[in-house]
């Protein structure tokens, strides 16, 4: 090894030991600012404020609200909000999030959490837990919006907090023919098909 490479290679060594201290305090800073987001989107939520709810979001976002269909892009998720809030049924509710896993991959941070909540209908308490899947992009300005979300809850009569009405009509899958002739029903399907309603 030459002189000049011997100098560097004490260097190289404590900057390979204190990048992971360092992506670590990076990744802390970020889980802060992403949890004032999760506040953000409760106050928008619990205000009716669909223009807020939307704008926590990228402009590529997808929503994967339970029980229906993907929303795909931020003007259909304006929409979606809009809709949403407008529902009579839809009142102010409380909700708190509590991280069980993050991570950060570059722009991209990805948050699973599970959260429980409470809200007051036609007189009724209603207590509701769910867990959700959230991928956080930032943004050019720095800031970080939602690029992915999913959440899964469970409420008495409801698919989700996020929309408590009915629940939609279910509409079960095909059922398929085997080369024998007989109907059959893939796995995933027939679990499916035991769900109450």
């Amino acid at each position: 090894m030459n002189r000049r490479m011997r100098k560097l290679l004490p260097l190289t060594l404590m900057f390979i030991a204190v990048l992971p201290a360092l992506a670590k305090d990076d990744e802390t800073k970020i889980k802060a600012v992403v949890e004032d987001r999760y506040k953000e989107w409760i106050a928008a939520a619990s205000k009716k404020d669909a223009e807020a709810l939307t704008d926590l979001y990228d402009e590529n976002a997808v929503l994967m609200p339970k029980q229906e269909e993907p929303v795909i892009g931020k003007a259909a998720i304006g929409e979606y909000y809009k809709k949403l809030v407008a529902d009579p049924h839809y009142v102010p509710f409380t909700e708190t999030f509590e991280s069980n896993s993050f991570h950060v991959v570059g722009d991209i941070a990805i948050d699973t959490a599970d959260f429980d909540g409470e809200l007051t209908r036609d007189g009724k308490y209603i207590h509701f837990h769910g867990k959700i899947l959230i991928v956080w992009k930032k943004q050019k300005d720095g800031s970080w919006k939602i690029f992915r979300r999913r959440s899964s809850a469970s409420m008495p009569g409801s698919p989700s907090p996020l929309w408590p009405i009915a629940r939609p009509p279910r509409i079960w899958p095909a059922v398929e023919a085997n080369p024998g002739g007989s109907r059959r029903c893939p796995r995933w399907q027939r679990s499916l098909a035991s769900m109450p309603s």
